[in-house]
């Protein structure tokens, strides 16, 4: 699940390189920051697709979820980088916390390493989102102040989620797709 969890990443790189697209005006080290925010965000990806043959996961069985990009894309880009990093990024921590103690106590060095890069990558990004989002509201015109429109986006994003959310229907019929359940004969549980 590790390596499921850390090739979904993709999708943090696609709904990021819309902000990056959206806000031509930013400054140089603002697209400097927002560039290794990518790279960094499809590194993650890219160590869940780098795993998951060597534990015998056929790559094309595992959908890549559009569901998340379907709702931030109906939103203007301050808002897709406050959420990105404000409340998916910055709420992870105690997940990441939990996740990464279970995966020392089964002595899994190359998850354990993989997910400390992920998590101090995530700390980054929070940061950037502190220094970079506040130009990024002047660029879009929003005049209320951080903790203000931070809030009012995370609302914001539980109407669009009812309103756009479940609607990328899968791609693979449940018998060809990768599932919990096929994860869980997969490390031996079923």
């Amino acid at each position: 699940m590790v390596y499921v969890w850390l090739m979904m990443e993709m999708d943090a790189v696609d709904y990021l390189a819309t902000v990056f697209f959206d806000i031509p005006d930013a400054p140089f080290d603002l697209h400097h920051d927002l560039a290794r925010h990518l790279w960094d965000e499809s590194r993650h990806s890219q160590f869940g697709y780098r795993q998951l043959p060597k534990l015998g996961v056929d790559l094309m069985t595992v959908e890549h979820s559009l569901d998340l990009y379907n709702i931030l894309v109906q939103m203007p880009p301050h808002e897709r980088y406050a959420m990105m990093t404000m409340e998916f990024e910055a709420g992870s921590f105690p997940t990441k916390a939990t996740v990464m103690d279970r995966i020392r106590e089964l002595n899994d060095f190359e998850a354990d390493t993989l997910l400390a890069f992920d998590r101090n990558d995530e700390q980054n990004h929070v940061r950037y989102g502190h220094r970079w989002l506040p130009e990024i509201m002047t660029l879009c015109g929003e005049k209320r102040p951080v903790e203000e429109f931070v809030k009012a986006t995370q609302a914001r994003f539980v109407e669009f989620a009812a309103l756009y959310g479940n609607k990328t229907p899968h791609a693979l019929s449940p018998e060809r797709r990768l599932t919990g359940n096929k994860i869980r004969t997969l490390v031996g549980l079923s």
